[in-house]
């Protein structure tokens, strides 16, 4: 019985304070009293741009605080209701603007008037959950540019989360077009139309040029269907963010580039140096190798290969086969001082003897095929008779096929890399 007579007096308490604050009936839904009853009402949109964040490429999505600024034309006997709603107002706040305007600013009284509420697909969060319907500022003014009617100007402040579609496959010339929808929650475009105003975008232009990007902010509308079969106008501020390549250059591609030339230099290295040599030529891979793992940091997980990977992997490339090379020089090398040592030790344990050989020529008194070097021709001619014979030319030694690869590598190597660049970057620029 107490508990019964205490919800009693809590609810006539409750009636009586709602009363003085409110009227009871509220004003009707100004969508069915359009000026023009033919055509849908029509609400004019601005946005003013406060500040936006760098993308995240991480998370795809960027921050963004802004004033949306939403006018409509009404009659003015619904905008007579809406000044007497406030004029009955209790707790009222004195706020007149110039011309006779009214500014309405309490929340209950906003609860009681229509108010267009806008969706937004694109935002993940905002900071106010109910800055996208009642939180903001109502103006009514009494004289407006159309005869007979007036102008109701909506403006509220919203900060939000948006997230883009990103596509890296450019990087690091890539751009990524992050677009913000508007358009109505539940009314169809036979009922509401939504439009830009003049001058729909305001913003500074300090904050297009950020530290990666150069952003270009652009206004567009169309007429698509919605989620509910319906066909809605929809308004679209469309965030474009251009990457600067600087950071790319400066960060990647410039130490990628020493690293090839000190790569190259592993070329006039002597191949006595054997696995010295070798050592030297690896280093610039494994380096690579640590640079595309850094770069790859500024990405998130992707399943398609980039520009930036085929730099990277290009890089990579022109390092392998310069271990593979110098590799193959070093083995030629080695293989010389096997044989010369084999060769050494064999004439060591075999009795000396004086022999002449002859090139191109066979010995007359013996007919035994022999070869000498070129310089002995003359002097062995005027001791033997010789006939001509069948040539057996000498093999040229390892030492000088490594040292002419050496040669061949240093013009081949630089050329093939000048041609990747003039290719990778024609087609990336």
């Amino acid at each position: 019985m107490i508990k019964l007579c205490l919800l009693t007096n809590v609810y006539i308490f409750y009636t009586i304070f709602n009363q003085s604050i409110l009227p009871s009936q509220s004003l009707p839904v100004p969508l069915t009293f359009s000026p023009n009853p033919d055509e849908p009402l029509t609400l004019y949109n601005k946005v003013k741009i406060v500040h936006f964040s760098a993308l995240d490429t991480t998370e795809a999505q960027f921050d963004v605080d802004l004033f949306l600024i939403q006018s409509w034309f009404l009659n003015k006997s619904v905008c007579q209701g809406y000044s007497d709603l406030h004029n009955n107002y209790s707790f009222k706040a004195p706020l007149v603007a110039v011309d006779g305007a009214m500014t309405i600013i309490e929340y209950d009284i906003l609860t009681k008037i229509w108010l267009p509420r806008t969706y937004f697909p694109q935002v993940k969060t905002t900071i106010n959950p109910m800055s996208t319907y009642t939180d903001g500022f109502l103006t009514i003014y009494q004289t407006s540019r159309i005869k007979d009617q007036c102008m109701v100007k909506f403006m509220r402040r919203l900060s939000i989360t948006v997230e883009c579609k990103l596509d890296f496959r450019r990087f690091p010339k890539d751009t990524q077009i992050c677009p913000i929808d508007l358009t109505s929650a539940f009314w169809s475009m036979s009922t509401l139309h939504y439009v830009w105003d003049e001058n729909p975008i305001e913003f500074r232009p300090e904050d297009l040029d950020q530290n990666n990007y150069r952003v270009n902010i652009t206004a567009s509308s169309r007429i698509d269907t919605a989620y509910d079969g319906k066909t809605r106008s929809w308004l679209t501020l469309q965030f474009k963010f251009d990457r600067k390549i600087s950071h790319f250059i400066l960060e990647i591609t410039v130490p990628s580039i020493l690293i090839i030339i000190s790569a190259y230099f592993s070329f006039f290295i002597s191949i006595d140096t054997g696995s010295g040599r070798f050592a030297f030529s690896a280093r610039p891979l494994f380096n690579l190798i640590v640079l595309y793992s850094s770069y790859k940091t500024y990405l998130p997980p992707l399943s398609y290969v980039n520009a930036g990977d085929i730099w990277m992997l290009g890089n990579i490339c022109f390092g392998f086969f310069t271990i593979i090379i110098v590799a193959f020089n070093v083995h030629l090398g080695q293989t010389k001082k096997i044989k010369s040592t084999a060769a050494n030790n064999s004439n060591a344990n075999t009795p000396s003897e004086i022999s002449f050989a002859v090139d191109n020529f066979t010995n007359a008194n013996t007919n035994n095929n022999c070869t000498c070097n070129r310089f002995k021709h003359i002097f062995i001619l005027k001791h033997f008779r010789c006939f001509k014979c069948k040539v057996h030319p000498m093999p040229k030694p390892i030492l000088l096929k490594s040292q002419h690869y050496d040669k061949m590598m240093r013009v081949f190597y630089p050329t093939a890399f000048i041609i990747f660049n003039i290719v990778y970057w024609l087609y990336l620029l």
